[in-house]
């Protein structure tokens, strides 16, 4: 069984909608491995200016628009500890442009290893030009957890912009808490 990862968009709203692209210097939603020297050191995250909560933390978890994701050094610890051995790290730091505050204690993910583990014909999808890759859209998605082989942490490679987790890694960060990290069931999620 396979959970999403996701976040409380409370945690969500001080973060910039704007992914780094330049400063990755190659596309992380293709789960294969880029040039280090291609991606800044550190990557640079700016925060949102209009957030309404300034105070509220920063999250331990974020999702740049599926291109890539955001994790806190704990998180990323944890995962390793866990066994999770398909996550490329890059240093990152959050910049207020405000008040240029700069956090560090982050990484930039690139989950390596796409798989085709949706069952397409218990889920509900659109399915584009080219075939049932990268962009399918979801209404409801259905994961065959024997064509995810067991995996603890992947993209699908029919829609890549989430990050699955195995059930027994979810439990495992759940019991650790890291506020502001949720996990939703793959039918709770609409993927365009």
């Amino acid at each position: 069984m396979y959970q999403a990862m996701t976040f409380d968009f409370d945690y969500y709203q001080r973060v910039s909608s704007a992914w780094p692209y330049k400063q990755i210097g190659g596309k992380f939603n293709k789960g294969i491995r880029v040039e280090a020297e291609k991606i800044a050191n550190p990557v640079l995250i700016q925060l949102n200016s209009e957030n309404d909560a300034p105070d509220t933390p920063l999250p331990h978890f974020w999702n740049g628009s599926g291109e890539g994701a955001v994790f806190s050094a704990r998180l990323y610890a944890a995962m390793v500890a866990f066994g999770v051995d398909n996550l490329d790290a890059y240093p990152a730091q959050y910049v207020d442009p405000k008040t240029k505050v700069v956090s560090s204690g982050f990484y930039v993910i690139n989950v390596i290893g796409l798989i085709a583990a949706a069952d397409m014909k218990k889920s509900t999808a659109t399915v584009h030009a080219g075939g049932p890759l990268i962009d399918v859209s979801f209404d409801t998605l259905v994961i065959d957890a024997l064509k995810a082989r067991g995996a603890l942490v992947f993209r699908l490679r029919e829609n890549t912009s989430s990050i699955f987790c195995h059930v027994s890694l979810v439990q495992y960060l759940e019991k650790l808490s890291f506020p502001g990290l949720q996990f939703s069931a793959p039918n709770d999620l609409v993927l365009l």
